[in-house]
């Protein structure tokens, strides 16, 4: 699940992933979604660790334990980038000067306590930044010889492409997944988004 919400002078990034496959899994992303909308055009101010913890609520309430997700939640200023997490990766940073940074920032996974802690990190933004935001079903997709595609070849495609823009960015990971994975069975799904810093 990736969402992006429009706040004024802030965007708002909102990415996911509940445990497990199939109904119960798709059930629990569009209870997320929906606790999102809601928070988003109803609770001022809203800050990344707050909106960690209206969504807990609501996967608390929803699956009663049976399952649980992960999430990131990111604001993004005019050149600040506020990010709380609920145990899902972290994004990547790719500074315009090609360097990689990884943002830290932890906390419980969704559903896995009524009472959770979460805590923000802000980092400062420059024009022509990049930051990638992606699923653990990246880093988890194999190939055909049960290889993980794994965070070296993640971090080596963003050094390759420190000078693309968010969209070309977005396609050269999506073919380089598909090239790694062959014809292998694709045993989790990914989600990834990018944006680019003007």
């Amino acid at each position: 699940m990736v969402a992006v919400y429009s706040l004024g002078e802030a965007v708002l990034v909102v990415i996911g992933d509940a445990t497990g496959h199939g109904f119960d899994a798709a059930l629990l992303c569009g209870v997320v979604k929906g606790a999102c909308d809601l928070a988003v055009r109803s609770i001022r101010p809203l800050s990344p660790p707050r909106l960690l913890e209206i969504l807990n609520d609501a996967v608390v309430e929803a699956a009663n334990g049976l399952v649980a997700m992960s999430c990131s939640v990111a604001m993004v200023a005019s050149r600040t980038m506020t990010i709380a997490s609920a145990g899902h990766p972290l994004p990547y940073l790719v500074r315009a000067d090609g360097r990689l940074e990884s943002v830290a920032a932890y906390g419980n996974v969704l559903g896995t306590s009524a009472s959770p802690r979460y805590e923000a990190t802000t980092v400062g933004l420059r024009r022509g930044d990049r930051v990638l935001w992606y699923t653990d079903g990246v880093v988890d997709c194999e190939n055909e010889s049960r290889q993980r595609f794994g965070h070296r070849r993640l971090r080596s495609l963003l050094e390759r492409g420190c000078n693309l823009g968010a969209r070309s960015l977005v396609r050269e990971l999506g073919a380089e997944l598909f090239w790694f994975r062959g014809d292998a069975p694709l045993c989790d799904d990914m989600s990834f988004a990018a944006a680019s810093i003007e």
